[in-house]
């Protein structure tokens, strides 16, 4: 043997320590991702849902078929937890929805070929625990093709080019055109 070499023998002693400490390692590795994602994209958990979209005529009476000409006014119901249930693998814990959420929502519709004949977006801010209904009014032109149309209503981060969805399903509610 040179100088150089240094020679560790692992008896079990060592051996143990060294284990105890690579599952320690790989523990805590773990339960830091876990949280890491429970923390900075919080957003997938759905923070937002679309609890109903309905179509009603200018006076605001309920209706679902509509001639061409006439205006439909589309009410979306969209509400905020207050908080959310994350099953960690080793641990449960509940998040608080504390502070107010910005969001954009989005309202398409598409006629019974499923072209797109509206589109439209408005920013808001929703708190904890509330709910907000955003009204929108469509003219049916004159020269719009008659048969089923369907509203389609979407809650995304305010940020589009890179946004996350922050409902888990968009809303969908159909009304015929004569």
């Amino acid at each position: 043997m040179s100088s150089d070499e240094i020679v560790i023998t692992l008896d079990s002693k060592r051996l143990i320590v060294l284990g105890v400490i690579v599952v320690l390692g790989v523990a805590a590795t773990y339960s830091y991702i876990g949280a890491l994602f429970a923390f900075i994209a919080p957003s997938q958990d759905f923070p937002l849902k679309v609890t109903s979209v309905a179509t009603f005529d200018t006076s605001d009476a309920s209706k679902t078929a509509f001639t061409r000409g006439s205006t439909v006014r589309i009410k979306a119901t969209v509400e905020k937890a207050t908080d959310y249930y994350y099953n960690y693998p080793t641990y449960y814990y509940y998040y608080d929805f504390v502070g107010d959420t910005s969001y954009r929502i989005i309202i398409t519709i598409m006629d019974g070929s499923r072209r797109p004949v509206f589109f439209k977006y408005t920013t808001k801010t929703i708190s904890p625990g509330s709910s907000q209904v955003t009204s929108y009014d469509y003219k049916i032109p004159s020269t719009a093709s008659a048969g089923t149309y369907t509203i389609r209503v979407m809650v995304w981060s305010d940020w589009l080019p890179s946004g996350d969805a922050l409902a888990p399903e968009a809303g969908e509610k159909t009304f015929e055109v004569t």
